[in-house]
């Protein structure tokens, strides 16, 4: 590989925006196109192959319905991953098509652990699953640890069925992303890290916007942040809650002079034990925010460190903002009404008190 950095462009409708990765400058103009090829692996999944590297990433989706990209769809897609071409070689793969009733995700799994053993000598140095596919990659790392170097996993959901909760047992950390430069140091640190890593990523913050380092930048994958100095109460968010806290810490400040202090619980397995009691014993209350239902989550294990770890520090109960204990409507009048937002947290707040 040559020492010189090499440019890549790309039209930003907000103007010029640049990152490095590694060797590879991204910076604001047009692009080469990049031409896949396409095929059907010799156990019947379709597949786009794209890139120049040595290395080998295989890139899945395998959700139903999910087909291999093409023409105008396909460009936008491979946009994200010029930074990688010339380390890696992508193979963009989906599920087989005609799958028999019953067909599970752990068949998928199987069935990608079948691909690698004919097509890539039984390993491969880094897999993606996006969405769908990352539930699947969730039973492939349980399952078959010794065909991949590093495994990302970027998800979206409200929740995992019992059996998925099981397999994430099997993971050394969990994490979520809430901000841009949090995201990229994070899944940078996540795909050099040895050991098998969880990043729950939120849909709605897809359109989020926000700064990224030039240089190397990379984040540590346990421990929280404190996002917003406060002394009157903590506001505990993870994922899509921390931006609820914050706009909530902002109303409260604004409206009742309540200053609240909101701290990110990026990592969850592990979670920071040491943050959560500082900080409680810094302002005396607290607000858990989660989009969650409440029985067996995060808010749950985080109200339990701070019963039995800071009790005496407490000045009044701990609080829970949680989604309904029901199953999340699929329409959208009925999901916004189950699901918590920055409103719940400011009356949590105000109940506390007694504003």
């Amino acid at each position: 590989m040559s020492s010189k950095p090499k440019a890549y462009y790309l039209e930003c409708p907000e103007g010029k925006r640049h990152y490095n990765y590694k060797k590879f400058l991204v910076i604001g103009a047009p692009m080469a196109k990049i031409t896949p090829t396409y095929g059907i692996t010799k156990n019947h999944i379709p597949y786009a192959r794209f890139g120049r590297g040595g290395k080998t990433l295989l890139l899945w989706s395998g959700g139903p319905g999910n087909n291999i990209p093409r023409g105008m769809a396909f460009n936008l897609f491979s946009k994200g991953m010029t930074p990688l071409l010339d380390e890696y070689t992508i193979t963009l793969l989906t599920r087989k098509s005609g799958l028999s009733e019953g067909y599970t995700t752990r068949d998928m799994s199987d069935d990608y652990a079948e691909l690698i053993r004919a097509e890539f000598d039984g390993h491969v140095d880094l897999i993606i699953g996006v969405s769908y596919g990352g539930i699947i990659v969730q039973h492939f790392a349980a399952d078959y640890p010794e065909m991949f170097n590093h495994i990302v996993m970027i998800m979206a959901a409200h929740k995992i069925e019992p059996q998925g909760a099981q397999i994430d047992y099997r993971f050394a950390e969990l994490l979520s992303q809430n901000k841009p430069r949090q995201a990229y140091a994070l899944l940078k640190s996540a795909v050099r890290c040895n050991d098998p890593v969880f990043i729950n990523e939120h849909e709605l913050m897809y359109n989020m916007k926000g700064d990224v380092p030039e240089d190397e930048y990379f984040h540590p994958l346990e421990g929280s942040e404190i996002a917003r100095e406060g002394r009157d109460i903590t506001l505990f968010g993870y994922n899509i809650s921390v931006h609820w806290c914050l706009q909530a810490a902002e109303l409260l400040s604004k409206n009742h002079g309540i200053e609240a202090e909101v701290v990110d619980l990026y990592a969850l397995s592990p979670l920071d034990r040491e943050g959560i009691r500082n900080s409680v014993s810094k302002t005396h209350r607290a607000v858990i925010a989660e989009e969650a239902e409440p029985a067996v989550g995060v808010g749950a294990e985080v109200m339990a460190i701070i019963n039995e770890e800071c009790f005496f520090e407490l000045d009044a109960a701990p609080v829970r903002v949680s989604a309904m204990n029901v199953p999340i409507p699929y329409n959208h009048a009925l999901e916004r009404t189950a699901l918590p937002d920055a409103n719940d947290v400011v009356e949590a707040v105000r109940n506390i008190f007694g504003v």
